[in-house]
């Protein structure tokens, strides 16, 4: 079989030169090389560790004089997993050599890159500014961390970057059209899981551990329950807390579909959603989960939301949850680090106001909702963009009180959840009338 380190130097390297998550690499991995299928938790778990950790690491190198900086991408990984293999796991020095030796990575001698088990973080840190201490003992890009530290105390971000650093808390979504929460909760502890019911959304239940995978109890088969954060879930429930009477829904950047189901739930299937995206690929699982699970009520388009291929306007209610920067999510996804720059924050700002304006545009009447939410912590993609709105295009904001807990300090009305608080991904919620 495959070395480990040598699949998951393999693994991020793609993940690195194609943007794509992690779990999606390695399901692309196993199907090149089904030898390490029954390795793919622990494969997982360095791949997460290496990347969560992946500037911390490369000082640590840089410390004990080995340099990663002209070699290409997968020996760059394959020494930033041994380092930290090194670091935080117990690794044989011989298979240290047996792994540098298969790799043939010139000049690194396995007794010099053993020296980084007796290196402190901080030595290595010592001599770093603020900032640049924050950035390698927490491995989040510095302009990252200059951003946070413009808008928030240095303590509130610290924290925030430790919540990134740590595994997601678990949510699961009941579907409460096929089983009540209560029995689902029953039936998940009979099997070892330890399960709570969330006090906040009454079909959220949070996973605190479990001793098989969510993928392979058969109530998640039968589709008695999602794998879905709770802020993300929050969503639906504010469309229907403020928006009760909606009937006929647009939801524009749909795939893969878990809003649309959920509303489509808290509604009983009572509702019609029209559901678009522009990608075919994701179009496609989406209209593969809907129709596996009977979602009859929504029709899915593949089409492009700027120009969306809708003539009906008349929708009671629009959801717009569009591609973003995603750094709400680095504790779930912690490679979008490794390819998100400062200049994609205006980037995907504009495009979010450009889709904004063509559903205004396209889709909407005078009684027209707009419910706009993001997986992530900027305000540019956030309050920015729905000030704008209100601005240019004259929109109102409903104040969401319902939601209390979740109010947001930044514009009153909105909702934002951050993980160190929450022990959710870092989220934002605006519902807008015409």
């Amino acid at each position: 079989m495959t070395l480990i380190e040598i699949a998951c130097a393999k693994i991020l390297q793609r993940v690195e030169e194609r943007m794509i998550s992690i779990r999606g690499a390695i399901e692309d991995y196993i199907r090149i090389d089904p030898s390490v299928r029954n390795v793919r938790d622990v494969i997982l778990a360095l791949c997460l560790g290496t990347v969560r950790n992946y500037i911390l690491l490369d000082k640590l190198l840089n410390y004990v004089g080995i340099s990663i900086e002209k070699l290409d991408n997968f020996r760059k990984y394959l020494l930033r997993v041994l380092a930290y293999e090194i670091k935080f796991r117990n690794i044989q020095p011989d298979r240290v050599a047996r792994v540098l030796k298969s790799s043939k990575i010139a000049n690194v001698r396995p007794e010099d890159i053993l020296k980084i088990k007796e290196i402190t973080v901080e030595e290595v840190v010592k001599d770093l500014n603020n900032v640049e201490k924050l950035s390698v003992i927490y491995s989040i890009p510095r302009w990252l961390v200059e951003y946070l530290l413009k808008y928030f105390p240095e303590n509130e971000v610290e924290k925030m970057l430790k919540a990134f650093n740590e595994k997601a808390v678990m949510y699961i979504r009941v579907n409460i059209t096929r089983i009540s929460r209560d029995e689902l909760v029953r039936r998940l502890r009979d099997r070892g899981a330890d399960v709570i019911e969330d006090e906040d959304l009454p079909d959220i239940v949070k996973v605190r551990s479990l001793n098989i995978s969510l993928e392979k109890i058969p109530e998640y088969r039968e589709g008695l329950f999602y794998i879905q954060d709770k802020a993300s879930a929050l969503v639906s429930h504010v469309a229907v807390t403020y928006v009760s009477d909606a009937r006929n829904v647009l939801d524009v950047c749909s795939a893969p579909g878990g809003k649309a189901m959920h509303l489509s739930e808290l509604k009983n299937r009572k509702i019609h959603i029209t559901a678009l995206d522009v990608s075919y690929k994701r179009i496609e699982t989406e209209n593969n989960l809907l129709k596996k699970y009977s979602y009859y009520n929504v029709d899915v388009i593949c089409t492009n939301a700027l120009k969306p291929c809708v003539r009906s306007r008349g929708f009671d209610l629009v959801l717009v949850d569009p591609d973003c920067t995603s750094l709400g999510k680095l504790a779930h996804s912690p490679e979008v680090r490794l390819w998100i720059r400062k200049h994609h924050i205006n980037e995907y700002a504009r495009h979010q106001y450009k889709i904004l304006r063509a559903v205004i545009s396209n889709v909407c009447t005078r009684s027209t909702y707009i419910l706009y939410s993001t997986c992530t912590i900027t305000f540019e993609e956030n309050e920015h963009n729905i000030k704008k709105l209100i601005d240019e295009q004259g929109l109102e904001l409903v104040e969401l009180s319902s939601f209390s807990k979740f109010q947001n300090p930044f514009l009153k009305g909105t909702l934002r959840l951050f993980p160190h608080v929450h022990e959710t991904n870092g989220y934002f919620i605006a519902l807008l009338k015409l």
